[in-house]
């Protein structure tokens, strides 16, 4: 129906959807590697944890105790600069795919605009509001269908 009544303004909402895509893609692919890394860095600050425990009396007679603070200190540093990146993005990829959506809709609004000034009927700029909200929910629903676990990121 869009591309029957106006080829120009599904091309501009096709645009800015698949530029929608791009930006969920390439965050995704960068909390995807900071989220590997952390349960990376968490599994060897386990083992550290699981080592120093287990052989407390070995550390205790080498006077190891120090140095074993240290490497705790480092791997848990590493940790949390993993997890901040990771959660920073995470948190990041619902407000920037509810900005895309709305300059989405600015743009099919603006486009619209100068469209109808130009040849077509205003009753096309409302249809193809209601067809973008469409398309733009059908985005959310696609990209919370497949819950990742922690399986996932390794």
């Amino acid at each position: 129906i869009m591309l029957y009544y106006a080829p120009l303004l599904t091309g501009i909402t096709l645009a800015t959807m698949f530029f929608t895509v791009f930006i969920a893609q390439t965050i995704s692919n960068r909390m995807r590697k900071y989220f590997r890394l952390q349960q990376i860095v968490l599994g060897e600050l386990d083992g550290h944890v699981e080592e120093t425990v287990t052989g407390y009396n070995t550390v205790l007679a080498f006077n190891r105790q120090k140095q074993s603070s240290e490497e705790f200190r480092k791997v848990s540093a590493a940790l949390k600069t993993a997890g901040i990146k990771a959660r920073t993005l995470g948190g990041m990829m619902g407000p920037l795919m509810g900005f895309s959506g709305n300059m989405t809709y600015v743009v099919v609004a603006v486009a619209g605009g100068m469209i109808f000034a130009t040849s077509l009927g205003i009753f096309l700029i409302p249809v193809f509001f209601v067809i973008t909200e469409y398309i733009a929910a059908k985005m959310g629903i696609l990209k919370h269908a497949k819950k990742k676990t922690t399986a996932d990121y390794m």
